[in-house]
């Protein structure tokens, strides 16, 4: 698994919890931490090893790359399995990652609401993910996930209790603790 954008808000969030629940890579699963700035991953990669008080992440792999660059995302998605992508917005730095994944067969999560980026990959490369037998899986973030779920959980409901599933779900926040993170900022005003 690489994570890339490992420094980001959110590859923060994920790298502490592979840190925290599977031990340094390798250990149980393997995983490397991605993204364009070797200084901000080793710095990461020691904050990881300092936290944990365990100097085996300081062995974690770092994998370096530019999201502009259809060469780096190639190597990058031949070097693994998996990859996920944290790295917003994804209309202006996602498409060489998602291609160079459909293309190796190297399945892709991302965490991506930018609907017209989803549409446009899906139309793009799916025949091409599913002929070399990648999974490209979009939208596995806040922003779809509850809404999802949540739907879901409502309509089989409705069709244990009722016979039948709901015409309509409408969904809406009314609280929401935390604040949105930078690459989400720049995903809004990209939109």
């Amino acid at each position: 698994l690489i994570v890339w954008g490992a420094t980001g808000f959110t590859g923060k969030l994920l790298s502490n919890y592979l840190a925290e629940n599977y031990g340094p890579s390798g250990h149980s699963v393997k995983y490397a931490l991605g993204g364009r700035s070797e200084a901000k991953l080793t710095k990461l990669r020691e904050d990881l090893a300092q936290e944990t008080a365990d100097k085996r992440f300081l062995d974690t792999p770092l994998v370096i790359g530019n999201a502009g660059s259809e060469e780096s995302m190639q190597r990058l998605a031949k070097q693994t399995r998996v990859v996920a992508s944290l790295v917003g917005p994804f209309e202006k730095s996602g498409e060489n990652l998602v291609k160079a994944c459909a293309e190796a067969g190297t399945h892709y999560v991302d965490i991506t609401a930018e609907y017209p980026f989803m549409r446009r990959m899906i139309v793009k490369y799916s025949s091409l993910a599913e002929e070399n037998g990648a999974k490209i899986v979009h939208a596995c973030g806040f922003d779809s996930v509850p809404s999802d779920m949540g739907t879901f959980m409502v309509q089989a409901y409705a069709k244990e209790h009722f016979g039948h599933p709901c015409q309509r779900i409408r969904y809406g926040l009314t609280r929401l603790i935390g604040l949105v993170s930078g690459g989400t900022v720049h995903s809004l005003i990209e939109l």
